[in-house]
């Protein structure tokens, strides 16, 4: 077996245990792990935004500037960071409700 394959069966068991939180990107359900802005902040880990990690191969196109929506609540993404392994940290950044439903209706780039 070689090691890229074996990669992918270690990151599809972290995954299935890990990554609980659902999520749709630009309307596509999706699974990954959310971190919120405050436990960010503690672990001192990019700043203060909140970021969602996934498998990198249920991101199909270039994710910055699409819709994430996690438990009713909706995230532009600024920034998507592979990281080599096959996970990609998304990071967020909240929308105010009038981006949220024009992002919603439209579905499209959000300009931030």
């Amino acid at each position: 077996m070689s090691f890229a394959a074996i990669q992918q069966r270690v990151n599809a068991a972290v995954a299935a245990k890990l990554m609980t939180d659902a999520a749709t990107l630009n309307g596509i359900a999706i699974l990954g792990r959310f971190t919120s802005a405050a436990a960010t902040v503690l672990l001192m880990m990019d700043g203060n935004d909140p970021i969602y990690t996934c498998l990198s191969s249920v991101i199909t196109e270039d994710p910055r500037g699409k819709l994430l929506e996690i438990n009713g609540v909706g995230y532009a993404v600024r920034r998507a960071t592979p990281d080599g392994s096959g996970m990609t940290a998304l990071v967020l950044e909240q929308l105010n409700d009038v981006l949220y439903a024009a992002a919603i209706l439209k579905l499209k780039p959000i300009s931030l």
